[in-house]
């Protein structure tokens, strides 16, 4: 059989938590190491867009957004980058507009699903870097993915509207299955960003390990002004290869190979450890008192 590729889905409905700077940095890293990676980004942001490409697209032509609404191939939408085995799928601000026509459109959970079917085998990794909603588009990238990645910053609301991502995760498994769907949607990990070291943050971590337990990948990220910055100007790794960011991706992302390594060897305990993790979400909401 051949080899599919690893699609990994990174997802978590608040902004602001380094979704597109954990798929860029890891997108880059694992293309390093001789891996053939796609990005797709499916924000209208354009933020990874920008990163990888150095161009803001404002149009819709060539673009996700016409995989999404006009079922265009994506081997026509596909651009290499600079960088050796790094390619892309371009995002706009039409992403916005994406989920407005999509709301209608029957199966529309399933577009990007269907889409990426006849590229899974030339790409050992697929990277898609979600809208900060859980609206139709980041439901087509759970949908269409084999892993789901969750980044958290490490902060005093780490946690928050986590539950409402576990659960939609939750009815998205059993619809799937409903309509016998293989969409498992495992939680491949749980990357923690802007770390430091200081009492707060010790607190924030062993908050998040409660919650999350050995899904939490190691290492941390550590908050990095030269993360930031290679985010306008091109590769963390080229850039600045000595900063402390760069160095703790590039060990992160031979966790990422480990635990898929571990994943493949032993599949069961691999899911289990999702079902565990949905089946602990609480099912009824209290409601706030005034």
């Amino acid at each position: 059989m051949t080899k599919q590729a690893r699609t990994i889905a990174l997802s978590n409905n608040k902004g602001g938590v380094t979704k597109t700077t954990t798929t860029v940095n890891l997108s880059r890293g694992l293309a390093k190491l001789g891996k053939r990676v796609l990005v797709l980004d499916t924000d209208a942001q354009s933020n990874a867009t920008w990163a990888l490409t150095q161009k803001i697209l404002k149009g819709q032509k060539n673009t996700i957004y016409e995989s999404f609404i006009h079922k265009r191939p994506l081997h026509e939408l596909i651009r290499p980058t600079d960088e050796p085995n790094l390619f892309i799928v371009r995002s706009s601000l039409w992403m916005n507009y994406a989920e407005v026509q999509l709301f209608n459109e029957s199966m529309r959970e399933r577009r990007l699903r269907n889409a990426l079917k006849p590229y899974l085998s030339k790409f050992d990794y697929i990277l898609i870097d979600t809208p900060p909603n859980l609206g139709v588009v980041t439901v087509n990238a759970l949908m269409a993915c084999t892993d789901v990645l969750i980044p958290i910053t490490l902060n005093g609301f780490s946690l928050l509207g986590i539950s409402i991502l576990l659960n939609t995760i939750k009815d998205l498994r059993a619809s799937a299955a409903e309509n016998e769907i293989d969409a498992p949607m495992p939680i491949f990990g749980v990357v923690v960003s802007q770390s430091r070291d200081n009492n707060d943050a010790t607190q924030h971590m062993e908050n998040i390990r409660t919650y999350f337990g050995d899904l939490v990948l190691e290492p941390s990220i550590p908050l990095n002004v030269d993360v930031e910055r290679a985010n306008n100007r091109g590769s963390l790794y080229e850039l600045y290869p000595r900063s402390s960011g760069a160095l703790r991706y590039t060990k992160l992302v031979e966790s990422i190979l480990a635990r898929e390594e571990e994943s493949n060897r032993d599949r069961d305990s691999y899911l289990a450890k999702t079902k565990a993790l949905l089946d602990a979400i609480p099912t009824e909401v209290d409601e706030e008192e005034d």
